[in-house]
């Protein structure tokens, strides 16, 4: 039996290790709560199992303050990426600068198939991992930023298909950068509440990236921008008053049915 803390709190400066579970991993393990609050701590999180048999969980994660890495893990007998069920993001002051959160690949439940949670009130988040549902109210967020080897960066969320994913997203301010790029499949958002802030998907940054917008609404006070020049994005979008900005000589077509 793999017995693990209850609750973590990082208050001090400093470059912190914490893996849940034991090398080679057979059984699964639990780490209820972790705390980081100190702008100075450096934290790495590596779930020690994280594959169809097992899987090392961190339940709850609170980044108040600090740099925060969800690691992608190569040090034991699986290469497995770093599950935390709910994610939350929220600046000591509402200080921006403050938190700067990383999720590199793999970091979802690969044993059940389930995608972090995020909570986020401000700072800096960089996903290469699929995500659950993500409630923005501020900051900046980068969903996708590097290129992935094998099957890393993915999930299956639909009829078998790989894809960096976004189940839900609720915007009502801050950034939402859309860069997903992967080897197979085409990364789906499959909800997008855009109340608020801005939607951005104009980069050059995998520009060549099929991408689908299942479901989305845009309204008064939003911005979503589909314009990077490659017309390969597909979205249904119902608009509230808000703005939709799409590359030139797109088809759009209107339909008055409310969602």
């Amino acid at each position: 039996m793999v017995t693990s803390p209850d609750t973590i709190i990082i208050e001090g400066t400093g470059t912190y290790y914490i893996a849940c579970g034991i090398t080679n991993q057979s059984t699964d393990a639990t780490v209820g709560t972790v705390i980081i609050n100190n702008p100075d701590a450096i934290v790495y999180l590596f779930s020690n199992a994280n594959d169809a048999a097992n899987l090392c969980e961190f339940t709850a994660v609170y980044c108040l303050a600090g740099t925060v890495f969800h690691s992608y893990y190569t040090a034991d007998t699986d290469d497995t990426g770093c599950y935390v069920k709910d994610l939350y993001i929220s600046p000591i002051n509402n200080k921006a600068s403050a938190v700067t959160l990383t999720m590199e690949q793999d970091a979802y439940d690969d044993k059940n198939n389930v995608a972090t949670n995020i909570y986020m009130k401000n700072g800096t988040l960089i996903s290469d991992s699929p995500i659950g549902t993500f409630h923005l109210q501020g900051g900046t967020a980068f969903h996708g930023s590097e290129k992935s080897t094998g099957d890393v960066n993915q999930i299956d969320v639909t009829a078998g298909r790989e894809q960096l994913s976004l189940a839900m997203l609720r915007q009502s301010a801050g950034t939402f950068n859309w860069y997903p790029d992967v080897n197979s499949g085409t990364p789906i958002i499959t909800t997008a509440w855009i109340l608020g802030g801005t939607f951005d998907a104009s980069a050059s940054t995998s520009d060549d990236i099929a991408k689908i917008i299942v479901n989305g609404k845009v309204f008064e006070g939003a911005t979503i921008n589909l314009a990077n020049n490659k017309g390969n994005i597909t979205a249904v979008l119902y608009d509230y008053n808000g703005t939709i900005i799409t590359d030139r000589n797109n088809k759009v077509t209107t339909s008055y049915n409310q969602p």
